[in-house]
């Protein structure tokens, strides 16, 4: 699975993060509920990699226990930024 910080759009994260072969990405995204656009945020972790039939790279959603502490790191990470962000926003939402 082949996988870009760029969607087909051309649409980059709102963050990215990496430990070691393991990167994540927070996505912007809106929704329309009741009548409102509504803002919300989707992750994604994975694991680069360098196949072993060539020099491409590629991606995977699997880790193996030597991946676990980069995938903690990334995941807090992410967590971190996105409580900024809802702090962020609760501050603005006060003015």
């Amino acid at each position: 699975m082949e996988e870009n910080t760029e969607s087909k759009e051309g649409v980059k994260p709102v963050h990215a993060v990496r430990s070691g072969m393991v990167q994540g990405s927070i996505w912007k995204n809106t929704r329309e509920v009741n009548g409102n656009q509504v803002e919300f945020f989707n992750c994604q972790i994975t694991k680069r990699y360098k196949k072993a039939d060539s020099d491409d790279w590629a991606s995977t959603d699997n880790y193996s226990k030597n991946d676990l502490h980069n995938l903690m790191t990334v995941s807090q990470k992410l967590f971190e930024f996105l409580n900024f962000k809802v702090q962020e926003q609760k501050e603005k939402e006060q003015e």
